[in-house]
């Protein structure tokens, strides 16, 4: 029977409900020479406690004051929950919406702590702050971490309870590796949102002209599982690329290959022509990997609505289809969340749902996810390396290699140029396909950590054909030459699901000539911010524009006074919008005259 305090409990945090009526042993409470509440852990015909048996919250009292004075915007992370007194004195400790976790090794205790005996209930009922016991529980916090919003969050403090810690410092160890690496991943996430977002808006409102008023297929949702049961190739521009060529010749007639954008020049230059091509980037080098490379014109081209228009116009793809990048996660309560990019919902206001695809960070990651929406199966991987194989960046062919052998000379070969490239990154050694170390760095290491947790989540058989490189967790591994007997040559084209795909065109549309318009009137410093947030409200996929200084400002505002603050945020936000207007104008300026 539940208690009240459980009842509520289980209402707010639905995810602690599994440890009520569960098992504590070999755990148990007492109380301390002062009558608070003590952690006892009986264990071989012994009994220690888990915490001072005399006065428990003075001892949680000087291990809070060794923090220092926290930030609302740090995260508090407790690794091990052996003293119940420190639970109960965190939230006079913490600030409105601030975020604590804490982290015990042992399901059991879990099962404990949600006792009312345990006193613990003010920290349980409180917004923000949580518990996970047991291993069972680390993927609930690994989701509750990932769909943190990080445009909240400035850093993280951690508290560690040494004599639980010393039960098993291996977990607690790869616990705060992992909440470190979440939390980096996501800070790493909110800047190259600010930095990039703009342009991903800008590109996203000038490639909607490409879009018709209605739903058709020149979005991805009219082609879901339309190569269910084809064998799916995705190649991309690894180092042992080069060393794939001949098998990825003959896999051509017996799966659909799709080339990540970086290398449909090497396949080319081999006289291999993917089924098509995906492309996401928003910048202008986007362009470099197609320049003098023949045969695109026969290929389709599958694109993220933020590729960088200066592609889509000068690029002659047989065929267009656009899609839409989203990110989703699971909240601690099991519950969905899709964040899209910015334009996003202007872009599907006047063509409807366009279909999206989950992205790691990378052209492959968006690549796979693609092939899956299409049903392919199984999904192979070729050039996926993941690493600096044989310290080398990328296979021979590509724009990068070409680039960086124009500036080769007597002094300076391409191998100086790459090693001067590779030694300025964050490389670590990682598991390589023939289980020697290979060399990575932290950005492939998170590309490769995508394919990892989301491979589980897969039905589809995949397989690692690539050469060399780093070995991906839950991908089968197999020589490309082994997967040649395996496959049958397929009786008709790969691409032939695509015989009706639409090539690129332009439509008008009033709706994103009158957000021209408004973004027009609305540029000056001249009463910036009421002008701003005016124009945010008529059209709210902008009011990203200001999010770098909202965010900047709300960290630092103490520090630079009311007015300067104003000042700094008018600035930006005039900026912002003039910025946004220069790069719609080619495309709008004549319309509007």
């Amino acid at each position: 029977m539940l208690s009240e305090a459980q009842k509520e409990i289980q209402l707010r945090k639905p995810y602690l409900a599994g440890y009520f009526g569960q098992e504590c042993a070999p755990f148990a409470l007492k109380r301390a020479k002062n009558g608070e509440v003590v952690v006892e852990l009986q264990q071989g015909g012994a009994v220690r406690d888990l915490s001072s048996a005399y006065n428990p919250g003075q001892q949680a009292a000087r291990l809070l004051e060794s923090l220092g004075p926290l930030r609302g915007s740090e995260i508090l992370l407790i690794l091990g929950a052996g003293n119940p007194e420190l639970l109960n004195q965190v939230p006079g400790l913490l600030r409105e919406n601030q975020i604590c976790i804490t982290v015990d090794a042992e399901a059991a205790l879990g099962a404990l702590l949600t006792r009312p005996e345990a006193g613990v209930t003010q920290y349980l009922l409180r917004p923000g702050c949580h518990l996970f016991c047991g291993p069972a529980m680390q993927p609930a916090l690994r989701s509750y971490m990932e769909a943190l919003p990080a445009r909240r969050l400035s850093g993280l403090r951690v508290l560690r309870h040494r004599a639980s810690i010393d039960l098993d410092p291996d977990f607690y160890r790869q616990t705060e590796l992992a909440v470190r690496d979440i939390l980096r991943s996501r800070m790493s996430d909110m800047l190259t949102r600010f930095e990039f977002e703009p342009v991903w808006l800008r590109n996203i409102l000038i490639n909607t002209r490409h879009l018709p008023a209605s739903p058709s297929r020149h979005s991805l949702g009219p082609w879901q599982n339309c190569l269910a049961g084809t064998p799916g190739l995705l190649v991309a521009a690894g180092p042992s690329l080069r060393q794939s060529l001949p098998e990825i010749a003959e896999l051509r007639k017996r799966a659909f290959v799709l080339a990540c954008d970086t290398a449909f020049r090497p396949l080319a230059a081999a006289g291999i022509l993917p089924h098509a091509v995906l492309t996401l980037d928003a910048q202008r080098h986007t362009l470099l990997p197609f320049l003098g490379s023949p045969g695109l014109e026969a290929t389709l081209l599958f694109a993220d609505l933020v590729t960088n228009p200066l592609v889509l116009r000068s690029v002659r793809a047989r065929a267009v289809i656009f899609s839409t990048t989203a990110r989703i996660t699971h909240a601690s309560d099991g519950s969905l969340r899709r964040e899209a990019t910015a334009g996003t919902a202007f872009a599907e206001s006047i063509h409807g749902p366009l279909g999206a695809l989950q992205s790691g960070g990378s052209v492959a990651t968006s690549g796979f996810d693609l092939l899956r929406n299409l049903g392919c199966d199984p999904i192979l991987l070729i050039g996926q390396d993941l690493a600096y194989t044989n310290r080398t960046i990328h296979s021979m062919g590509t724009h990068h290699t070409r680039r960086w052998l124009s500036t080769s000379n007597r002094t300076t070969a391409l191998e100086t140029t790459i090693e001067r490239i590779v030694r300025k990154r964050e490389t670590m050694d990682v598991e390589g396909l023939d289980g020697a170390p290979v060399l990575s760095d932290y950005v492939l290491s998170l590309y490769r950590h995508w394919f990892e947790v989301s491979l589980p989540s897969v039905s589809n058989r995949v397989v690692n054909l690539s050469a060399a490189g780093a070995r991906i967790a839950g991908a089968e591994q197999l020589d490309a030459c082994a997967i040649l007997e395996e496959l049958p040559v397929l009786s008709h084209d790969a691409s032939a699901a695509f015989a009706d795909a639409l090539p690129l065109e332009a439509f008008e549309h009033e709706a994103a000539l009158r957000l021209y318009a408004d973004v027009r009137r609305s540029t000056g410093e001249k009463h910036a911010i009421a002008q701003a947030e005016a124009l945010f409200e008529r059209h709210g996929d902008l009011a990203v524009l200001g999010d770098r200084a909202r965010v900047y400002l709300e960290r630092n505002r103490e520090k630079l006074g009311a007015q300067r603050a104003e000042t700094l945020y008018a600035r930006n936000l005039s900026q912002a919008l003039s910025n946004l207007e220069r790069g719609l104008r080619p495309y709008y300026e004549k319309k509007q005259q």
